[in-house]
């Protein structure tokens, strides 16, 4: 997983996914207050309509509609369209029986047959769950069966015109199932946006490495490489030449990733990481949990977890709050080593964090997985402080110094 895709997270954490959630949650309370306003007309209409029909409809309809709320607390776009397209099913199977389920006496209820109040709702589903064009075809389908339906029931006395009706709830429905596409329209857009921005920002991170990596290949050059040749045009076959050439070929060996991380003890790997939190911080007292001083990790990686708890203690400085306090706790053991920063401050949205900020996605959580078996993960509520743990796992398999 590259430092962009872990920041970016998976599509229940996106801006737009979270928009798209409220739709069903909305939709699922209109369902709730409508089915209780109708359960006396359900319970009237059975003298007129089949049993069978009134409790496979209104499950299918106005159950299937209550549940969308809890079942859209989790999820991605796939699943919420999933989950929309049950109660818009039911209501149109609702319509396609009503004719077998009627015994044709017209209704002697003063609010008519219950399905007709709430097509509004089965549109806006088909809205959620269906491509627009779709979306509107259900509401044409909708609006002319509600239409037909409620003049075909009501008492003639009640009756209004079959065309008026139809046109009436086909332009009431089309006014919230318009809205509630661009607002799909738009969520779509911010995740794509946001998307598009974390990419760019990846793509000026990979600029400036490859940047920093010719700076270093330069100064490799010209500290061993070149220094080699001059000390050859010199002194030619002399010892220091030959230790000179030596040193030469395993710096640019290493650099290439051909040689093993350097090992270092655990009590090392302690004074690394006590070091990078002096610098930002003196006053931060690291605590240590060891369970083998003569254990051993890459130095790389130790390097890594460093760099990335500095980071996180500057995070901790910069937006924590003036009286947040910040521990630090470094844990060693068979598994490998874990450094975490957890601080009671004022905490953040870490979806909410701006794609031109690299402190998280790149210092932290990109610098751990470019590191084989490192990992970070951030963890902050608003009001409740911020976590970060940084780990390194054991693996079985030699790690490069370079991939």
């Amino acid at each position: 997983m590259s430092a962009v895709e872990h920041a970016v997270g998976t599509a229940d954490r996106q801006a737009g996914v979270r928009i798209l959630r409220l739709i069903p949650q909305y939709l699922a309370l209109g369902y709730l207050v409508y089915s209780i306003l109708l359960f006396p007309t359900i319970l009237a209409s059975r003298e007129y309509m089949a049993t069978w029909w009134t409790v496979i409809c209104a499950a299918s309809t106005l159950g299937a509609g209550i549940l969308m709320g809890p079942l859209s607390w989790r999820g991605d776009t796939r699943r919420l369209r999933m989950i929309a397209a049950i109660p818009m099913a039911g209501y149109l199977f609702a319509l396609a029986t009503f004719g077998f389920a009627w015994n044709g006496v017209p209704l002697d209820i003063p609010r008519g047959l219950w399905l007709v109040h709430f097509p509004g709702l089965a549109v806006l589903a088909a809205g959620l769950a269906l491509r627009p064009a779709a979306a509107y075809a259900v509401l044409i389908v909708v609006g002319v069966g509600v239409g037909t339906i409620s003049h075909l029931t009501r008492l003639e006395e009640l009756r209004s015109p079959v065309i008026a009706s139809i046109a009436w709830g086909i332009g009431f429905s089309l006014i919230f199932l318009s809205a509630e596409v661009m607002a799909i329209r738009a969520a779509h857009t911010l995740d794509a946006t946001r998307a598009k921005a974390y990419e760019t920002a990846a793509a000026t991170a990979a600029s400036q490495a490859r940047s920093a990596e010719r700076d270093r290949f330069n100064a490799l050059t010209h500290d061993t490489v070149m220094a080699t040749l001059l000390l050859a045009a010199r002194r030619d076959q002399s010892p220091d030449l030959a230790r000179s050439a030596d040193a030469a070929l395993a710096a640019i060996d290493e650099a290439g990733g051909h040689v093993p991380s350097r090992q270092i003890t655990v009590p090392v790997a302690l004074t690394h990481i006590r070091a990078a939190v002096a610098i930002v911080d003196p006053t931060v007292v690291v605590t240590a949990r060891v369970d083998d001083e003569n254990a051993t990790c890459p130095e790389h990686a130790i390097t890594a977890m460093a760099a990335a708890t500095a980071e996180a203690l500057r995070n901790v400085q910069r937006h924590a709050g003036a009286n947040a306090a910040v521990t630090v706790t470094v844990i060693t053991d068979d598994d490998g080593c874990r450094v975490q920063v957890r601080d009671d401050g004022v905490g953040f949205d870490p979806s909410q964090v701006p794609p031109s900020r690299f402190g998280i996605a790149a210092s932290i959580l990109g610098r751990m997985h470019r590191v084989d078996g490192g990992a970070a993960h951030v963890a902050s509520e608003r009001g409740r402080g911020t976590t970060v743990d940084i780990v390194w796992t054991r693996t079985a398999v030699p790690v490069d110094v370079r991939r």
